[in-house]
Parts: C-alpha cells; sequence; structure tokens
C-alpha cells in the first residue's frame, strides 16, 4: 500500500508519526493528486487505493471512505488472509481470477455483477490507455460472466509481453486487477 499527498513534506511526516502509519506516503510532486480530485465535487478517478500483494485493488473510491479501507486493510494485514478468501466489495462487483495467469496467448477473464447495469471490461495497459474494449452492453444481468481475451489491442495486433489491468465498470463502480502476458 501507499499514499500520495500534495500536502508539504513535514504536514506528511507529521501526518505519519500522529497515525503510527507503517506505509510510504509520497509527495505527489508529478500533479497526480490534483488530476484525480476534483475539490468540491466527486473525481470521475478513484483517488483512494488499497492493492494487496498480488496487485488486485480491493478497494477504489472517489471519496474518502475510513470504514471501508480499515476492513480491507485489517483482512490484508490478518495473518488468517490467504488468497482463497473471498473479499466483499462494496459495490457489488467483482473481477474473479483469470486463467490462466500468466497467460499466452489467450486468457479467460471471469466476473460477478450483483444487480443488472451498463457494463464494461477493458483491457489497460502500463501507460494507462485501454487498449481493447471487450465489452461494452446497456444492460447485463447480474451474476457470473466470462469473456476470453485473446492478447490482441483494438487494431487486432498481438500484444507485447508485460501487466496489464482488466477494469470492470458497471454503473458507477469500477474494480481493477493485474493480468500478466508473458511470450
Amino acid at each position: 500500500m501507499i499514499g500520495i499527498s500534495n500536502e508539504p513534506l513535514a504536514v506528511i511526516e507529521d501526518f505519519i508519526e500522529d497515525q503510527g502509519i507503517t506505509f510510504p506516503v509520497l509527495r505527489d510532486d508529478a500533479g497526480v493528486y490534483s488530476q484525480f480530485n476534483i475539490p468540491g465535487s466527486q473525481s470521475p478517478f478513484p483517488r483512494d487505493y488499497i492493492m494487496d500483494a498480488e496487485g488486485i485493488i480491493r478497494l477504489a473510491k472517489t471519496e474518502y471512505d475510513p470504514g471501508a479501507m480499515i476492513n480491507i486493510i485489517e483482512g490484508l494485514l490478518d495473518e488468517t488472509v490467504s488468497s482463497e478468501i473471498d473479499f466483499p466489495l462494496p459495490n457489488g462487483i467483482k473481477l474473479l481470477s483469470n486463467y490462466p495467469n500468466p497467460f499466452n496467448p489467450s486468457t479467460t477473464i471471469q466476473f460477478e455483477i450483483g444487480f443488472t447495469d451498463v457494463v464494461t471490461l477493458d483491457i489497460i495497459d502500463s501507460m494507462g490507455r485501454i487498449i481493447q474494449t471487450l465489452i461494452r452492453e446497456k444492460q447485463i444481468k447480474k451474476g457470473k460472466h466470462q469473456i476470453l481475451f485473446p492478447g490482441l489491442d483494438s487494431q487486432g495486433k498481438p500484444l507485447s509481453s508485460g501487466v496489464y489491468l482488466v477494469q470492470l465498470n458497471a454503473g458507477k463502480h469500477f474494480v481493477t486487477q493485474k493480468i500478466v502476458l508473458m511470450k
């Protein structure tokens, strides 16, 4: 886990000490915080993330929600937590493990949604660009779904080896997880 703040370094250091934070909080000199936060309204992008040891984002919210954050962090830090534990997502959507992962040349992506809504499933490269949209449906029924990702970009060209993100959007919620293409 990592924190990003646009506060002065002295304020960040005091906050870390006062709160007993054990994860790094970085000074945002690149403007990431301001790009992903619109003061006085909800940001179009999450500004609070919690990512587990496998790189799966367990929480992504546009509004600060300490209760949800603490529950997820406690679950991840609990010594009894294993990769088999099913973390409940507060927004009713979930990306399941793709198989195989790592993959070459294709992988099956599985997801669950707890409501009927507009759904998109995108593949994103390391620069944050959407390179392939696998699903864009106006209404998709709740339940478990799966789709084959052939390892191609939107023009049908094979992707290079590397880490990619799968992003599932349903309504105003989304969840992201990494997948690895190895050639």
